[in-house]
């Protein structure tokens, strides 16, 4: 499963080709609110990812973690922005990272069941599209 990691982090750096290889046909992706269905929905995601950014390159950060047929791992992802996201106020240039967390349920060889979450809400105050968390009152008690 180790290898299977290291080709999804390829496929999520461009090679969209590889998702016929790791994912089912009927892989259900949990990440609401747009949850995609099999390897075509996991293509759409990763390009749809990618368009904003000129230069966007994911990286592991921990794992994979792996227990029978369970992959837990940490992601990276680090790039440029190219522009056209509604709202961003930042120029394009502007540098981004972000982190996020993968967790598979393999099948087969192939992933059979998807769980991702990221940190979407420090992408969105890089790209200027929600104010810097200084800004952002702390919960009601």
């Amino acid at each position: 499963m180790r290898q299977m990691y290291d080709d999804w982090m390829t496929m999520w750096n461009g090679d969209t080709s590889l998702a016929h290889k790791l994912v089912a046909r009927d892989c259900p992706v949990h990440q609401p609110p747009n949850n995609a269905l099999g390897r075509e929905g996991v293509v759409q995601m990763v390009e749809m990812g990618r368009a904003p950014f000129g230069t966007l390159t994911f990286s592991i950060e921990v794992g994979p973690i792996i227990q029978n047929e369970w992959l837990a791992a940490r992601w990276i992802g680090a790039g440029r922005y190219r522009g056209g996201m509604p709202g961003a106020t930042v120029a394009p240039g502007t540098e981004i990272t972000f982190r996020g967390n993968d967790i598979w349920r393999v099948e087969d060889g192939q992933i059979a069941e998807y769980w991702v979450s990221s940190d979407v809400i420090h992408l969105l105050m890089q790209l200027g599209i929600l104010p810097p968390a200084s800004n952002v009152a702390p919960p009601p008690h």
